[in-house]
């Protein structure tokens, strides 16, 4: 442990290789006291009870980041998965493609918009699920070793 867990917590990697997808949208978090994973644009659900909803909303979110923010040590932030690190998973994934695919997957693969342009192809060829599941291995790769460098404990 890096002293900001708590003894005993592990982290599971499915949910936070999950969260990695979704921390390309949002900054997230591990809460260290309870291994969840919280990100800044997720407020406390609010029940509707009148037109001051979006203010109400907007207060909670304002509370959430804040409370965060006072209690820095207890998160961990999560990494940003950038565009070069997607690329290189889609190219791994063109790489280990079938021969009769794998030059017109990595042609698709250059220039601007290639991650449309990749999952149209992979629709049409039918590798959607193939590719799902490359996503979730590789963003398992990086969710463990996230753990490893932050020696938070982790479970498969």
């Amino acid at each position: 442990m890096n002293g900001r867990g708590v003894e005993g917590l592990e982290i599971d990697l499915k949910e936070l290789a999950a969260a990695l997808e979704k921390a390309a949208l949002l900054q997230g978090y591990v809460d260290t006291q309870n291994g969840a994973v919280v990100f800044l644009g997720d407020a406390p659900e609010i029940s509707p009870a009148s037109d001051s909803e979006d203010a109400a909303q907007e207060e909670a979110c304002m509370e959430h980041v804040l409370s965060i923010e006072d209690d820095w040590q207890r998160y961990v932030p999560l990494p940003d998965l950038y565009e070069g690190e997607i690329r290189a998973i889609m190219q791994a994934f063109a790489d280990d493609a079938p021969q009769p695919v794998r030059k017109e997957m990595r042609e698709v693969l250059h220039g601007s918009a290639a991650r449309t342009r990749f999952k149209k192809f992979l629709r049409e060829c039918r590798m959607e699920e193939a590719r799902q599941e490359h996503l979730a291995v590789s963003l398992r790769a990086l969710a463990r070793e996230w753990c490893e460098e932050n020696r938070i404990a982790y479970r498969e």
